[in-house]
């Protein structure tokens, strides 16, 4: 249950602690029609999230600091689901706000920054998780590409530039976790966006082939184990179509037909997936 009573303290007027009891209300409304029941023991709800600059100052190029009751909301949509991966979390004493919203029936594991040199800008990955119905199982870890793996923007290097190349923009976050019998090794990314076309574009599949290609190596033992292996975040792909999804799918991922729609509020961008590995079982 998301930390109602704390609106009491957070805002000095009846007028703001009014409206925002309003909002929090129709959004309640909305994801009772729209979420199946998170109690329920026979499912996992787990949801990916691009929080955009979350407290990345206006003078790093961010968005600013968000508005105290904006806090609220995001927990509330989070309290909705078991587990949740968070993209471009900029700022950790913002967030923790977020978290004691939340309450203690929750927690969270967050990446180091990328040096900002790979071209990254500045933000964490993270997992926030319902510790009623999930588990941290201690192994967490960010990858990084063997030499033979470099990202390249040119796909037809000679055989003695296969050294050549570059780590992640992004570095994606994995970590191991448990729901009941439920066990699952989880990999977070913000794929490099670049440009629509050309090097860039080039650049953004290679991203996409990497990381599931690395991760997936993975699959014959954790699968073994009885582990699925979960792929997720924002991949910025161009359309189910498109070859940015199929770099995911080529690596053995499947993504549900369910899952292959618009993710942003104007229904016209596909870049957040989840796709997944299991035993079939």
């Amino acid at each position: 249950m998301v930390m109602y009573s704390r609106i009491r303290w957070a805002f000095r007027t009846a007028q703001a602690r009014a409206r925002v009891a309003r909002n929090l209300g129709r959004l309640v409304k909305q994801l009772d029609d729209d979420l199946p029941d998170k109690d329920a023991d026979d499912h996992l709800l787990l949801a990916t999230w691009n929080i955009r600059d979350f407290a990345k100052a206006k003078d790093a190029w961010g968005y600013g600091k968000r508005k105290p009751e904006s806090f609220f909301y995001i927990a509330e949509i989070i309290s909705r689901f078991d587990f949740v991966a968070v993209q471009e979390v900029n700022e950790l004493d913002e967030w923790e706000q977020v978290m004691s919203i939340l309450g203690g029936n929750w927690d969270f594991i967050a990446s180091d920054v990328t040096d900002p040199k790979l071209g990254g800008n500045g933000e964490r990955l993270l997992f926030v998780y319902d510790k009623r119905k999930v588990s941290f199982k201690g192994i967490a870890g960010e990858i990084v590409l063997p030499n033979r793996m470099l990202v390249r923007a040119d796909s037809d290097a000679s055989e003695r530039d296969l050294h050549a190349g570059k780590q992640f923009r992004r570095t994606p976050f994995l970590a191991r976790f448990q729901a009941g019998w439920f066990k699952f090794d989880i990999c977070t990314v913000h794929i490099y966006y670049g440009e629509d076309g050309g090097e860039k574009l080039q650049e953004r599949i290679a991203e996409i082939d990497r990381v599931a290609s690395y991760f997936g190596k993975r699959a014959k033992r954790e699968l073994r184990d009885g582990r699925s292996l979960i792929l997720l975040g924002d991949f910025n792909i161009k359309h189910p179509e498109h070859e940015t999804m199929k770099s995911l799918l080529d690596a053995g991922f499947e993504v549900p037909d369910a899952l292959r729609r618009p993710t942003n509020l104007n229904k016209k961008m596909y870049y957040d997936q989840i796709a997944f590995m299991t035993n079939g079982e």
